[in-house]
């Protein structure tokens, strides 16, 4: 864990990391060329245009029917959105805004902030553009008058803002910072996010970046504690929890995967020790490598997911809680947005969001074909006739415009 002398291992590799982008040699490899040009180009590191990503979230929002702020002035929470969030697992991130609207908390998204910039923080250690995208997190909140960034379930954004934007920066930040896993907790004690619990035996990964380099592995247990019937803890945990061999660059960099793999069988052995059925974490790549752990080591059966975030653990529980009385259109409108008129909602809505990036044909007409080749927009489409009739019905407006 420590080296006996003090000497930073982290820091090592990251020097190194830093070095070799320096020198060059990050241009070769297709990924790490990826990230850099898709952040200083599209401030996205999976190099994803805007309208593409914009239209991607404002599909999953609206085939759903949940309403999510944009860019509304003077709300508490700036809820930030990671590349990996927007870009991997969009069908599963909606859920954190339905939590917000039930529990009634005050937050926006913004339509600027599709990237925290961590990659090119933690995987490139391109310093300069790891500052520039931090200032444009820092910016945004300020220019929308928010008090609070709330970071998602990310170990490189969670060690980013809660301890290494200071160093970043030169300064430290002129907004606050809040967890979301702290303000779900607080929700779910004060039974503004009711739930009922969830009956599965599940364990707990601690990411490295939360626990061991950041000490925020508190909250997650608090959490699985109040809201799991069955909650055990795997061996070793917190600090000495065995990592998950995919954060900071090894999932993104596919050379990686054997030996990622060789190296999981000792994560798959904590894991089945627990017996446990399901593992959360509060990090969305530790969530992916899991993931990917269940299924070579065969820990889970076929088709059975086995890795969730703890958001999603949450949200299983308030769900059924909010059915059994009734109030499950809770999930669907966020407070910033109630009794607003016609002309606010086309403003800071997500049918908004979807019209502005429909406008141009040009754009759109790609945009369209893109997402209708994304994977996880195909099988909404699928089991969701209402998710196919929405695409369709863009893509006639969109020939309307073109005429």
């Amino acid at each position: 864990m420590a080296c006996p002398l003090g000497i930073s291992n982290r820091k090592l590799v990251r020097l190194g990391r830093r070095a070799f982008v320096e020198a060059g040699f990050a241009r070769e490899n297709p990924v790490l060329r990826q990230i850099e040009e898709g952040s200083r180009g599209q401030r996205h590191s999976f190099g994803v245009p805007r309208e593409r990503t914009q239209l991607r979230i404002a599909f999953h929002f609206q085939a759903s029917g949940v309403q999510v702020p944009l860019d509304v002035e003077g709300a508490e929470y700036l809820l930030l959105c990671t590349a990996v969030g927007n870009t991997r697992i969009p069908h599963l991130g909606i859920k954190i805004p339905m939590l917000l609207n039930a529990a009634g908390v005050s937050y926006t998204a913004s339509r600027r902030i599709l990237d925290t910039g961590t990659e090119a923080e933690f995987v490139i250690v391109h310093e300069e553009l790891s500052r520039a995208m931090l200032l444009d997190v820092e910016e945004e909140a300020l220019r929308l008058g928010v008090s609070t960034l709330l970071v998602p379930e990310c170990g490189c954004d969670t060690r980013t803002f809660f301890q290494d934007a200071g160093n970043i920066l030169g300064r430290p930040l002129r907004v606050g910072v809040r967890t979301l896993d702290s303000l779900l907790l607080e929700q779910l004690r004060s039974n503004r996010l009711p739930f009922q619990a969830v009956r599965d035996r599940l364990t707990l990964h601690d990411p490295c970046k939360v626990t061991r380099l950041s000490g925020l592995g508190e909250e997650s247990r608090q959490i699985l504690s109040l809201i799991a019937s069955d909650f055990v803890e795997m061996t070793p945990n917190r600090e000495h929890n065995y990592c998950c061999n995919g954060g900071s660059g090894p999932l993104r960099l596919p050379e990686n995967d054997g030996l990622r793999r060789d190296v999981s069988v000792l994560k798959a052995r904590q894991i089945r020790a627990t017996g446990a059925k399901r593992v959360a974490t509060p990090c969305a790549v530790c969530m992916l490598t899991l993931a990917d752990i269940a299924e070579h080591h065969q820990l889970a059966p076929d088709g059975e997911r086995m890795s969730f975030l703890l958001f999603e653990i949450v949200f299983e529980a308030v769900d059924e809680a909010l059915a059994a009385r009734g109030e499950r259109d809770r999930f669907r409108l966020p407070r910033a947005l109630r009794d607003r008129s016609e002309a606010f909602l086309a403003a800071h809505g997500v049918e908004g969001l979807a019209a502005e990036n429909l406008r141009d044909p040009r754009i759109a007409v790609q945009a369209l074909a893109w997402l209708r080749e994304d994977g996880q927009v195909g099988r909404l489409g699928q089991t969701d006739h209402r998710a196919a009739a929405l695409l369709e019905r863009w893509e006639r407006q969109v020939a309307e415009i073109a005429g």
